[in-house]
């Protein structure tokens, strides 16, 4: 499958890239579980580097997109290999938890 520069694959429709980061513990493959799955698991398991899902939406034009959604593990030994995985990223979900104290703080 190959990508324009807009985001248009060979198969008709665009493919955006977006990012989910956030510290470990936040809720990022929670949330992600919700919005591709509708299901949601009260048991944590942590996420090892990254993780990939696919949603399926169309656009107001009825425009097929595909929004592939990286889930990256919050851990501290993740976070410089983040750099790598901004290459062709069209945006970032950042996820926290308000009432941490980390998150008051960073």
């Amino acid at each position: 499958m190959s990508e324009s520069e807009d985001g248009e694959t060979s198969s008709g429709y665009y493919l955006f890239k977006i990012l989910v980061v956030g510290v470990t513990g936040v809720g990022k493959t929670s949330m992600i579980q919700r919005l591709v799955y509708e299901i949601f698991k009260e048991e944590y398991k942590s996420t090892i580097g990254v993780e990939f899902a696919f949603l399926m939406m169309k656009l107001d034009d009825d425009t097929p997109i595909r929004v592939q959604l990286w889930d990256i593990g919050g851990q501290e030994q993740y976070a410089r290999l983040l750099r790598a995985y901004y290459k062709m990223a069209y945006g970032a979900i950042v996820v926290g938890d308000i009432n941490s104290k980390y998150f008051q703080t960073e």
